[in-house]
């Protein structure tokens, strides 16, 4: 499975959760291997809890074994009729696969469509144009061929419902047929590749009508022999918005379970474990230690977790903050800038992304300014102040907020430094609130010498303000690398 994002594979060699996820889809492949009449298996997780990443992994596991098919069943919604659009996909992943492997029965698949085409006109009385639309032009050719072959006196006179039902059941029964032998083919000769995993997403995100008649359409058209469905629910929010439709008296969760032979859950795991196993995040220390400066006694990890949150970033979003910061890192390259202060605008470009803007500083700091201006108005509200998470500072904990607004104090005080070749000290921009009775140099002393040091070896080469990033060129790289995520 290739992410559309960045055209790149999903692989449990990218995956936070692995070793454990990927043993996890190992084990429920061979179970489901024995499963020979057909299954349908839930995927049970709250938002966040990675059911995408995994099933596409999972997914691409498969390649080569396994004929596959993934549908993401949210982005097809807007369309109204399920059965339809399950089709269409189910139908073009088995063509795809029987023509790699010169199994391809034109005839048959010929027999396949023109059935289909007849369950969804005796059905749901769907036109023949409609049904063309939502398929490939193959597919919806020969579709077109079975209209020849519907009785359309009986359609349009309306006149024998019994004789219209009887037909209905007909076709189902003969399209079931048909398309189990369609099925067969491929496994008739390889049956080492049995079964054929179809993988849906993203269904608690649908409306709940369309959700329960996609469900439907698995349950009763396409669990066939040789069959695995793996269907992804959030189903606590799904079983809600179905009480929604048929009242809060019904029994949703009873009435979901009747789909599914069995359920698996997946948990969340906390913040800090997902950071400290993300290869991304890995990628990116390792990148910033060569591109901007180390500050030694604050732990990224335990700063990235708390920021997060914070403001309730979720594992998903957390994830795309992470390429956003790896898609930035090429234009801060032998840069000079606050790592923190750059991650802490992705995450209020996530969490308050209508109000990004009307934090970027519309005029440069002076020396005064920067010194007189209170914190609280560092920016034109309290995103900074209003998070009250802690982080560990050494062998202290120290308030995420009051970390904030030091690191956006010195982020923009390094264009005040370049401008004035070095004159200016770095230390006050460190200063500590006044309360807490700490020196600036208790806990920063190393790492302002450090950046001093190097600071004023880009000011003897004439350098220093070409390598110091501005706190306005910082919203724009960060404006610039969410856009091309």
């Amino acid at each position: 499975m290739v992410s559309e994002a960045n055209g790149k594979a999903v692989t449990f060699e990218g995956c936070a959760f692995s070793p454990e996820r990927e043993q996890l889809a190992e084990n429920l492949t061979e179970y489901l291997k024995l499963q020979e009449n057909g299954y349908v298996l839930n995927v049970d997780g709250e938002w966040g809890s990675g059911k995408t990443f995994f099933l596409k992994a999972w997914e691409d596991m498969l390649k080569g074994k396994h004929p596959t098919c993934y549908i993401d069943a949210w982005t097809l919604d807007y369309l109204n009729d399920p059965l339809a659009t399950l089709s269409r996909r189910i139908l073009e992943a088995m063509h795809k696969n029987l023509d790699s492997v010169g199994l391809l029965n034109p005839d048959l698949e010929k027999e396949v469509f023109e059935g289909l085409y007849k369950v969804l006109s005796t059905g749901v009385h769907i036109a023949g144009e409609i049904i063309e639309n939502t398929t490939t032009p193959a597919i919806g050719k020969a579709i077109q061929h079975g209209i020849t072959k519907l009785d359309d006196k009986l359609l349009k006179s309306g006149k024998d419902q019994y004789e219209l039902f009887k037909k209905s059941e007909d076709a189902l029964v003969q399209f079931r047929v048909t398309l189990q032998q369609y099925i067969d083919q491929t496994f008739d000769k390889r049956p080492e590749t049995s079964p054929f995993f179809i993988f849906i997403d993203e269904l608690d995100r649908c409306r709940p009508n369309y959700a329960i008649e996609l469900l439907e359409s698995v349950k009763h058209l396409f669990c066939l022999k040789n069959t695995v469905f793996v269907v992804a629910t959030n189903r606590s929010e799904m079983e809600k918005s179905i009480q929604k439709v048929y009242g809060d008296g019904f029994k949703s969760d009873n009435y979901l379970s009747r789909f599914f032979d069995r359920s698996v859950s997946i948990r969340s795991p906390s913040k800090q474990k997902f950071l400290n196993n993300s290869k991304k995040l890995e990628n990116i220390l390792t990148q910033i230690t060569t591109i901007c400066y180390e500050r030694k006694e604050v732990d990224f990890l335990d700063f990235l977790s708390s920021a997060f949150s914070a403001h309730n970033i979720e594992l998903r979003e957390i994830d795309k903050i992470l390429d956003q910061i790896v898609l930035s890192l090429p234009n801060l390259e032998n840069k000079i800038f606050s790592f923190y202060s750059l991650c802490y605008l992705f995450i209020i470009k996530t969490a308050y992304h209508s109000d990004f803007h009307t934090l970027r500083p519309k005029n440069r700091e002076s020396d005064e300014s920067l010194n007189s201006k209170p914190e609280a108005s560092r920016f034109s509200n309290n995103f900074i102040l209003n998070v009250s998470s802690r982080l560990n500072f050494g062998k202290e904990t120290y308030g995420l907020s009051q970390f904030l607004s030091i690191e956006f104090k010195f982020q923009a005080a390094l264009l005040l430094y370049a401008d004035s070749q070095g004159k200016l000290s770095m230390f006050k921009h460190f200063k500590h609130n006044e309360t807490s009775g700490l020196k600036p140099e208790s806990k920063h002393k190393e790492q302002i010498l450090e950046i001093s040091q190097q600071l004023d070896r880009s000011a003897r080469n004439g350098s220093l303000s070409r390598e110091i990033v501005s706190l306005t060129e910082l919203f724009d790289i960060v404006d610039y690398s969410s856009a091309l995520q």
